[in-house]
Order: structure tokens, then C-alpha cells, then sequence
């Protein structure tokens, strides 16, 4: 890596922070635990705001950059080499890939060490444009400069080849479908000093990425009603509303003194700021609702609650199982507390806890959790035996399908710092059907997070009844006649299929996200558990690349409500869906256009309340691509584009 070399800011006069691990069962993460020390203020040198290019070339989605070994500040210029195997193979003058991991509560290198050791130090990250390609070219590797030195934090430095220190893990990271190994992990004692953005986008259509990029911010606020008419809908961690993973029994010590820095190897016993600094995401979720979304039909000029395009309000089923036929319609139908008939079967959304973890791929679900939000895993049907399947456009049959599938039984995983799972007993691989992500609670009671994503749903439905007829799009005024306003206040983002796009007569189960079944009983699930309880509810899962799939999404560590904000890039598709808060204040009742009212209504009542009403402040819910084929449109036509400005955001 282009950091300190080991020893650069090593004292000698003071004992190292060391751990010992043996067998199979040790991971990064438990040792960073049981000896990881951090400096409270990290020093970071480069451009705020300015995007970097992640790592591509590969099959692999995680996010990387890359670091060169050597001393830090080091050489200008690009990459020599490219190393994208084992560190113990890799030449000292090779770029290596670094990983950016929200799951990992520690920054990890890896060094020539018997075993782990905690030290200040020094990193340098390069953009990796291409850089894990297999036709790697002289240019590729000249524009992987450095974009940004952190100085003065603390890293566990950990072996090169862990098999040769004894220890039952290794720096490979991926699944059955694509791996690769990494040299370093940045974690969260380093981002949670950040706004950390990712910008991942994919051309319609194809699986090609068109851009992935990362950005930091020393300041993002991601509740501002700037961030809201965007489209960015914040969700606020779970109760109690604060990063987790710092028990009061943990302990770091350097011989008799504890490991709290005033400044390097400066200790302070007293001090309430831990070195074992609290860094997970934790967020409530709605898994597997019945699909669904806010629909217009343009020939009735109105809009409607339905599984999908082709699909009327008769087949729709709510997050919580109601049959509620696309109600309500308008703001004084309610949006709190509305019954209907509830479906003889159980399809309703499952309740769910999720980590975020920007280094796994997809999703992962644990097992006792699985079977839990699922059912029994054996009875799930094979994801090839639901094609070929249609169904009439009144019938809610379509929403009774089962809320997974079995892709494979061939599952591997690999986190660098924890035991390979898969590899002597395979992980069942499932297609999970949605997952929508809501804010957590102030307190700890109220409505489940199936309930508050019911309760979105249907005052976005008002927002679309009251665009009709050249309204700006609300949900309707601030009084006690309604609770729809309230309701719509708050955000939701979902992923998965959504909904049924045109043309689409049933779920398609390759639209679903991809999710291994994890053991419980695997050290990364016991240790995770571990380090969340009893603050959290007890997690379900992992929520890796698969939220950072053609979103913008944003982890907010900074403010004093942490949490993530996630933004759709191609919303069109149904396959992502944000609803940010739409508040208006208590003056406005609705009647000026706010963007932020615009998003998570459907495309062609946004053309036409842009086209048709002149409501401009709907054109940053398009998605780039359909704002830039309206303005041509209208320019053909001999029109003025009635939406100039850029909906990507830098």
C-alpha cells in the first residue's frame, strides 16, 4: 500500500498491541475487538466532493480501490503493477485492492507479521478504474493516481499468508460466482469519520456499469430538503438511533494501560470517547411485501395501487396482507389505520433486521432468520419452475407467489478476516423477492416496519390523486381532517422487483435480489450478534452489494441520527423504488411544487404533469436518461426542453 511502512510510526519504547488467534474461528473484526486502538480525529488530506473511480474490470460488484506498498506520502504516478492475488504473492511494487467495507468495525492491512498488531498509521487510496482487468494496458494502470492519504488512525496490521500463522481464514473476497483477494480493508473507525457516497449506475437494460464511483464528504446532511427534492430518501438507523458495536466490557490495552489516545501512545484511562468506537448500520426492514406501486393509468387519467403495469387495483395486496383494492384515493380516505379484507394466506411482508455490509456480495440471510421471514427453506419452490406462469389482471393470485426461490445449493462466501463458508458444506443460494427499507423508530414502540411501508404506499397514492388535474404533486394539507401528510412525511426505499413492469404477466424471479443462507452458528453471525446485542434487535442478515446496484446511495455516519440515504437511478425499471419524505411546511397546504413530492410516481403521469401542467419541479424524478429523451422530444417538436438541468448530482 502507498502507507507507512510498518514501524514508521512505531515507538519502540512502548509495547505493541498484539492479539493471538489460532484454529479456524478468528476473524478481523473479533481481533480488532479484542485489541484495536483509534485516534479520534482522522486526517485526511484530498478533494471532498469530488467522486473517485472504484475498482471495475472484473465480475466482482464490492467496492475497491487500490494501495501501493511503501512508504507514505508516496511516489506520484500510477500503478507499476496490478496484484489482485494473495498478498503473499504479490510483488512490493504491485497495487493491490482495498475493499471498503462497512461490516468491518476496523481497518486491516495486510503486512509481513506472525500476528496481529495495532498501530497509528498512514493510507493512501488510488482510483481503480478498470484496474482488475484481465487486459490490463499501460494507461489503465498510469490513471490510478492517489486521491486520498489518511494519517495518524488506527489500523490492526494482520499476516500476509494467515494459513502460515495457524489462522482459518484468509483476504479472499466474493461468492461461488466471482472471488478475488484484497491487501486491505477500510473500516468503519475510518468511515465513520465520513460521508461516504456510492454512486453505482448500469446502462437500461444490459448488465453493463456505466459508472462506479466513491466520494467522501467531512459534512452531509442528509435530511435537508435540498437532499429530499432530489430524491434521496434518508432512513435513519434502528432504535435507539445510533451506531452500534461497542460493548461496555470491551477492553484494549498496551501492557497495563488502557488504549484511549490524547495523541500517539498518549493514554487518558478517564476518557468516555472509547477507542472501540461504535460503526454499525443497523436499519429496520419490510422483507419480501407483496409487489406494488403507485401506477397511472393515462386513458382514465387517474391512478392506481397494482402489482403492475398490466395489472388493476382488484389484484392489489398491501405490505401487510390487506386486500385494499388500490385504496385509498384521496387524502380524506385516510392513510393510517385503514383495514380491509385480510388474505387468507400468509403473503404479507415479514419484518426484518439488516446490517449493512458494503463488502459482501448481494445479501446474505442467516439461517434461524431465514426460515423465520420464509418458512421452511425446503419447501421453497425452484426459481426455474416459476416460469412460464401468468395471470389474469384482476387476480391477486399474483401476489401470493412465495417470497423466494431456490437458484442453487452451491453457495460459497468469502469475507476477508472470517472462515470461508460453503466450501466442505455448500449455502443454499435463494432469489429473495423485495426488500423495503424504512426509518427506525424514535422509541422503542410502534408500528412495524410492513405497517409504516403500508402507510407510504398509500399517501404517495394520494400524491399521485392530487397531481391530477395540473395540481402540484401532495399529500394534501396539514390538518386534522387527514393523516396522509403525516404519513407521507416519512421515507421508504425498496429493491427487488417492485413491481411488474409493461407487458410483465408474473414475477420474474431473475429481477429478484440474489441472498445466500448463511449458518448461525458460523463465527461471523455469532460475532456480529454479539456485538449488537442488546441494543438492536437481533439481525437477520447482511445487506451488502446489492443495495449499491444502480442507486446512489449515501452512508451518513456523521449526524447525530445516523444512517443511509438511497437514491434510484433508473426508477423506471421497478426494480427500485424511493419515496423521500414529502413535508411541506404548515403554511403551504400543497399548493407550491416540490420536488421531493414527485418521486415514486410513475413516469408517464410525470411527463405529464411536466409537459402538460409546467410543473418543472417534477424533472429530478426523471431518471438522467428519460429527462435527457424528453427534451430531445421537445426540441423536435420545435419546443423549449422543459428540462435543462442535469439530474446527476456531483
Amino acid at each position: 500500500m502507498l502507507g507507512a511502512p510498518l514501524g514508521a510510526r512505531y515507538n519502540p519504547a512502548v509495547p505493541r498491541p498484539t492479539t493471538t488467534a489460532s484454529g479456524t474461528s478468528v476473524a478481523l473484526v473479533l481481533a480488532a475487538l479484542l485489541a484495536g486502538c483509534s485516534y479520534e480525529t482522522v486526517e485526511a488530506e484530498g478533494e471532498f466532493g469530488k467522486p473517485i473511480n472504484l475498482g471495475s474490470g472484473d465480475a466482482l460488484t464490492v467496492p475497491r480501490l487500490a494501495m501501493l506498498s511503501g512508504a507514505c506520502p508516496g511516489p506520484a504516478g500510477g500503478c507499476p503493477d496490478v496484484c489482485t492475488g494473495p498478498p503473499a504473492s504479490c510483488p512490493d511494487n504491485a497495487c493491490a485492492p482495498v475493499l471498503i467495507d462497512s461490516l468491518s468495525s476496523m481497518t486491516t492491512q495486510a503486512s509481513a507479521v506472525d500476528q496481529s498488531e495495532v498501530d497509528l498509521t498512514c493510507l493512501e487510496v488510488r482510483s481503480a478504474n478498470d484496474l482488475w482487468s484481465s487486459d490490463l494496458s499501460d494507461s489503465i494502470r498510469g490513471l490510478s493516481v492517489t486521491r486520498f492519504r489518511f494519517d495518524e488512525f488506527a489500523t490492526v496490521f494482520a499476516p500476509r499468508d494467515p494459513a502460515a500463522s495457524g489462522l482459518g481464514w484468509d483476504w479472499r473476497i466474493g461468492n461461488q460466482d466471482a472471488s478475488s483477494h484484497v491487501g486491505a480493508v477500510i473500516g468503519g473507525n475510518l468511515l465513520r469519520n465520513f460521508g461516504v457516497r456510492f454512486y453505482h449506475e448500469r446502462r437500461p437494460g444490459t448488465d453493463l456499469v456505466e459508472r462506479f464511483t466513491l466520494t467522501l464528504y467531512r459534512n452531509y446532511v442528509s435530511t435537508s430538503g435540498l437532499l429530499a427534492d432530489q430524491g434521496r430518501a434518508f432512513l435513519s438507523v434502528q432504535f435507539p438511533g445510533r451506531l452500534l458495536g461497542k460493548e461496555v466490557t470491551d477492553v484494549c490495552q498496551v501492557g497495563d494501560q488502557n488504549c484511549d489516545f490524547n495523541g500517539p501512545f498518549d493514554f487518558d484511562n478517564n476518557r468516555s470517547q472509547s477507542a472501540l468506537q461504535a460503526t454499525r448500520l443497523v436499519l429496520d426492514a419490510c422483507v419480501a411485501p407483496p409487489p406494488g406501486a403507485v401506477l397511472y393509468d393515462r386513458q382514465t387519467s387517474s391512478c392506481k395501487l397494482a402489482p403492475g403495469v398490466e395489472f388493476n387495483e382488484a389484484a392489489y395486496v398491501s405490505p401487510t396482507g390487506e386486500y385494499s383494492d388500490g385504496e385509498p384515493a384521496v387524502a380524506s380516505d385516510g392513510c393510517v389505520g385503514r383495514g380491509g379484507s385480510h388474505a387468507e394466506d400468509n403473503i404479507s411482508g415479514v419484518p426484518g433486521t439488516f446490517v449493512v455490509a458494503t463488502g459482501v456480495p448481494d445479501m446474505v440471510l442467516f439461517d434461524d432468520s431465514a426460515q423465520r421471514m420464509l418458512g421452511p427453506l425446503d419447501q421453497l419452490p425452484d426459481c426455474d419452475d416459476l416460469s412460464g406462469i401468468s395471470f389474469e389482471p384482476d387476480d391477486p393470485e399474483v401476489s401470493r407467489g412465495a417470497p423466494a426461490c431456490v437458484e442453487g445449493r452451491a453457495g460459497e462466501l468469502y469475507v476477508p478476516g472470517w472462515p470461508a463458508a460453503g466450501v466442505d458444506a455448500p449455502l443454499l443460494q435463494l432469489r429473495l423477492r423485495s426488500l423495503a427499507l424504512l426509518p427506525g423508530l424514535l422509541n422503542s414502540g410502534g408500528d412495524g416496519p410492513c405497517t409504516r411501508l403500508e402507510q407510504r404506499t398509500y399517501a404517495l397514492r394520494v400524491q399521485c390523486g392530487n397531481s391530477l388535474n395540473a395540481n402540484p404533486p401532495s399529500p394534501g394539507p396539514l390538518n386534522a381532517d387527514s393523516d396522509c401528510a403525516a404519513a407521507a412525511s416519512e421515507t421508504a426505499a425498496l429493491l427487488g422487483e417492485v413491481y411488474l413492469p409493461d407487458r410483465a404477466l408474473a414475477p420474474d424471479p431473475a429481477r429478484w435480489l440474489p441472498a445466500l443462507v448463511l449458518p448461525a452458528i458460523h463465527p461471523l453471525v455469532a460475532n456480529l450478534r454479539r456485538d449488537t446485542s442488546p441494543d438492536a434487535l437481533q439481525p437477520d442478515g447482511l445487506l451488502g452489494a446489492a443495495l449499491i446496484d444502480d442507486t446512489d446511495i449515501v452512508l451518513d455516519y456523521r449526524q447525530t441520527n445516523p444512517g443511509i440515504s438511497v437514491r434510484c437511478l433508473n426508477p423506471d425499471d421497478g426494480r427500485c423504488l424511493s419515496m423521500p419524505s414529502c413535508a411541506l411546511e404548515d403554511d403551504e397546504e400543497g399548493a407550491q411544487p416540490r420536488a421531493r413530492c414527485c418521486h415514486g410516481l410513475p413516469r408517464p403521469l410525470l411527463n405529464d404533469v411536466i409537459v402538460r401542467s409546467g410543473i418543472y419541479a417534477c424533472c429530478s424524478a426523471l431518471s438522467e436518461r428519460v429527462r435527457v429523451e424528453l427534451n430531445e422530444q421537445l426540441i423536435a417538436q420545435g419546443r423549449e426542453p422543459p428540462c435543462p438541468e442535469s439530474n446527476v448530482f456531483f
